[in-house]
């Protein structure tokens, strides 16, 4: 009699986990296969529909054990045909996905490598990406539209445990000054730890970059939105003047030849009713100036340092 018990219970056992590797078996190749073919041409196809660009997505991988994705090689051509947007690889881990108990996803973390983005302000004061911020406008504004006698809908919020960006380069280009301004900022590193979108939660986050003639830049404090807010300190060095002499060569009759600023503060943003804007232990150190008439190139004035410490606004 034991016997027989313990052959049907064996036989049930061994049922079980035949269909319990088929099954795990089904979601393995889903994941890691069928979902990534499929996903991997309408994602190119939506991105280009939505900008009218031409986009290219090399490779996308998912892993539905740990719920993480991988994309590799994704640009988007301008429509110049140069580039203006472009990763060589995204990875995220998504923790917990929005129910119908909370609004939210949660990701344990975010990594981009390599970056890039190119602005570029063409000769007539255009800019190359107009359309596409007059799109996202057009698309805000139509969602904020809500029916007489609804409730709004609550957004999706979005938690990132870790937003990791390394070994990003931004171009910069304007075309419509007399002489042509080109600048690229990289390296451009930063973290993000304990991002929130909505609520009252703080988020910290440090960024920091570095332009191809030496001018740093970094930011620390805290970020969030719903409220947008933050709270924190920036610091700026070795800001070439000669470099940025396109910006001002309009306004001004003189040419600065040499100098470099720099300019630091702690700051605080509070947008909304009752919205506060505030700068405080706010510096500014100019050094090695040297000015010159912009028709005669005769010197106007020089000046070794000058600095302004202390400041505050409100």
């Amino acid at each position: 009699m034991a016997s027989i018990t313990w052959f049907l219970f064996s036989s049930r056992l061994r049922i079980f986990l035949t269909a319990l590797t088929f099954f795990v078996g089904l979601y393995a190749l889903a994941g890691f296969v069928i979902i990534p073919w499929m996903a991997r041409p309408r994602i190119v196809e939506t991105i280009k529909e939505l900008t009218g660009r031409e986009t290219r997505l090399d490779t996308l991988k998912l892993n539905p054990f740990t719920l993480s994705g991988t994309m590799a090689g994704f640009e988007i051509t301008d429509l110049d045909g140069e580039k203006l947007l472009s990763f060589d690889r995204a990875y995220a881990n998504l923790q917990a996905l929005p129910s119908i108990f909370k609004v939210e996803a949660h990701f344990k973390e975010v990594d981009l490598a390599s970056p890039f983005f190119r602005f570029q302000i063409n000769e007539d004061g255009s800019i190359n990406i107009a359309d596409l911020i007059n799109q996202v406008t057009a698309l805000m504004a139509e969602s904020n539209v809500v029916a007489e006698g609804e409730e709004p809908e609550e957004p999706i919020a979005v938690n990132v445990g870790i937003l990791r960006v390394t070994d990003g380069v931004i171009s910069l280009t304007d075309l419509s000054r007399t002489a042509p301004f080109v600048s690229v900022i990289a390296p451009i590193s930063f973290d993000i730890t304990g991002f929130h979108t909505g609520g009252a939660s703080d988020a910290p986050y440090a960024f920091s970059g570095t332009s191809e003639s030496g001018e740093s830049f970094s930011w620390e404090g805290y970020a969030a939105l719903n409220p947008v807010r933050s709270k924190g300190s920036f610091k700026i060095e070795g800001f070439s003047m000669p470099k940025y002499e396109p910006f001002y060569d309009i306004l001004l009759n003189t040419d600065v030849t040499s100098g470099t600023v720099a300019v630091s503060a702690s700051y605080e943003f509070l947008s909304g009713d009752g919205g506060v804007i505030r700068l405080q232990d706010a510096s500014v150190i100019a050094e090695n100036m040297e000015v010159v008439d912009g028709r005669s190139g005769n010197p106007v004035a020089s000046m070794a340092s000058a600095s302004v410490t202390g400041a505050s606004v409100d």
